[in-house]
């Protein structure tokens, strides 16, 4: 229970002195209710009043419903609350990354933990509840038992200890086999990812589908039958406890009597309570399983959270007084960025000097850098050696995102979204204005807040991108082959015409491009060859 005790402290001011206080009152109350019932049988036996014993039973089974409610409504609303802090506080984190750290963390082990495993934990935190109300249940009921009769109370413990010690060694190996389900899942997850956005790809190549399917069958088999084995491990834990408790009520009727160590006339109130354990023991056992899947899941909950935490304090905090609206002139200056996951594959020492109302074209062939360049240029990568600076001040970790907002970009892997969050209110006029210069006004249109649809041509997704980037008005443009999936009169049009209305409003652009007979519209053009950026000769204009 350790890591979901954790998890709860981290992200709520869960009231566990107050919850303790109603467990124990509803413990207590049931066993006031089981001692009323005994006693009740008793004297109806002889022919005694029970007057007095069914208000005491009626006010112990009322406080008992009472307690009951209280804690679990009190404690799912927290823990409802829990998951939602986490969330968002995950989010947060996210928002503050470095893209190389959230790269290296990976999308599938974030996904797992912000969807899959909060469900996890949202759905067996019941079951848990349950038992743990049971235990202390269980805890009263020894106690009554006590005072009925210590021999049975001795035999009793006895054999649920030893019980208890295979319970927690059984219950160990499922866990164990839980973490390693978790990791399958998330490679499950990468794999059928491939096979939606790789689908056009998949589908043209007969050979790479069989493989692909072959590989998430082997991926997702193996997860089954890891699963299936934890769900049997759980099962034998629960039909254990059973049969402890079964063990347990036949010791008591057929061993202690033979030993003279009970006396006949309390045989039956021990037996009853003995059968009143079987309840609460099914139901700790029967969570096991729950306790098992929640530990999974707030370890793998608790891992992204460091490494989120990790990356954060990492990338700095993100924020700076003054965030500007302009700038005169950004510099990289020996920037160096060594990918680790790509072979070590080295971009630098770059040295590149952009000045406002620049129009910077940069080539170069496929996996020369000019990506990791953009990259740099935009902080979504800080350099590991050299420097950047925006008017002579050094971009680091706590001024990137003083640095970003000068940003407004359309990458080759950009992402589209059907609303336009942070712009605040456009006038309407001004983005139909936008998709009529990109010439997909007849495509799709602005209503309620969001787009009438995109799904669209890739060349017409980039245009509307551009129609985004342009309504956030930002001093720098930086394009990722914009030009390579618009037809030849669109591309056209925005070397001949966006690009210098774009700069005739003092915007500054950088175009990653291969299309030659337009480098003449750059003010400076440059090559990257290997990780390195080497200048071209370019107008003057």
């Amino acid at each position: 229970m350790k890591p979901v005790i954790d998890f709860l402290k981290r992200q709520s001011n869960l009231p566990l002195p107050r919850l303790a206080l109603m467990a124990a009152v509803a413990g207590g109350c049931t066993i006031v209710v089981l001692s009323t019932l005994n006693s009740g049988a008793v004297n109806a036996s002889k022919g005694d009043a029970l007057g007095w014993l069914f208000v005491l039973f009626a006010a112990a089974a009322a406080a008992q419903i009472y307690s009951q409610r209280y804690l679990h409504i009190t404690a799912l609303t927290e823990v409802e609350k829990s998951l939602h802090t986490y969330r968002m506080r995950q989010v947060e984190r996210v928002r503050r990354c470095n893209l190389d750290a959230l790269e290296e963390i990976g999308p599938a082990r974030i996904f797992g933990a912000l969807t899959r495993q909060t469900q996890t934990l949202a759905t067996t935190a019941p079951a848990i509840l349950a038992g743990a109300q049971s235990a202390i249940s269980v805890v009263f009921a020894l106690a009554y038992l006590a005072w009925l009769d210590v021999a049975a109370l001795f035999l009793t413990v006895a054999i649920v200890g030893l019980g208890f010690l295979v319970y927690m060694f059984r219950l160990r190996r499922a866990r164990a086999t839980l973490a390693e389900v978790n990791g399958q899942e998330n490679e499950l997850f990468d794999s059928v990812t491939d096979l939606i956005e790789g689908f056009k790809e998949v589908r043209l190549n007969a050979a790479r589908s069989a493989d692909l399917a072959v590989f998430i069958a082997e991926i997702s088999r193996r997860t089954c039958e890891m699963r299936t084995d934890v769900d049997v491990k759980l099962l034998e834990v629960y039909l254990f406890g059973q049969l402890i408790f079964l063990a347990a009520g036949g010791a008591l009727v057929f061993l202690l009597p033979g030993f003279g160590l009970t006396q006949p006339e309390e045989l039956l109130k021990t037996l009853t309570v003995i059968l009143f354990l079987f309840g609460p023991i099914g139901s700790m056992t029967a969570a096991s399983s729950a306790v098992a899947n929640a530990q999974a899941a707030c370890e793998v909950m608790l891992d992204l959270e460091r490494r989120l935490h990790q990356a954060v304090q990492r990338s700095g905090s993100g924020t700076a007084p003054g965030q500007p609206s302009d700038f005169a002139e950004i510099e990289l200056r020996q920037v160096v960025y060594t990918h680790a996951q790509a072979g070590g594959f080295m971009v630098g020492p770059i040295d590149l000097t952009l000045r406002r109302g620049d129009v910077l074209f940069i080539s170069g062939g496929n996996g020369s850098g000019k990506s990791t360049l953009l990259r740099l240029l935009t902080a979504l990568y800080l350099p590991q050696q050299g420097q950047i600076l925006v008017d002579g001040r050094v971009v680091d970790g706590d001024r990137r995102e003083a640095c970003q907002n000068l940003y407004s970009t359309v990458f080759s892997d950009f992402h589209l979204f059907r609303r336009l969050f942070g712009l605040g209110d456009v006038a309407p006029d001004q983005i139909l204005e936008w998709l009529t210069t990109m010439e997909i006004e007849k495509k799709t249109g602005m209503h309620d807040g969001r787009f009438d649809t995109i799904k669209l041509s890739t060349g017409q997704r980039k245009r509307l991108a551009l129609v985004v980037a342009a309504l956030e008005d930002r001093p720098i443009y930086v394009f990722d082959e914009f030009a390579a999936d618009q037809d030849p009169a669109f591309r056209r049009k925005f070397y001949d015409e966006i690009l210098p209305a774009l700069r005739a409003r003092g915007k500054t652009v950088v175009a990653v491009t291969h299309d030659d007979r337009y480098f003449d519209r750059a003010t400076r053009h440059f090559v990257m060859e290997d990780g390195r950026l080497t200048e071209y000769g370019a107008s003057d204009d």
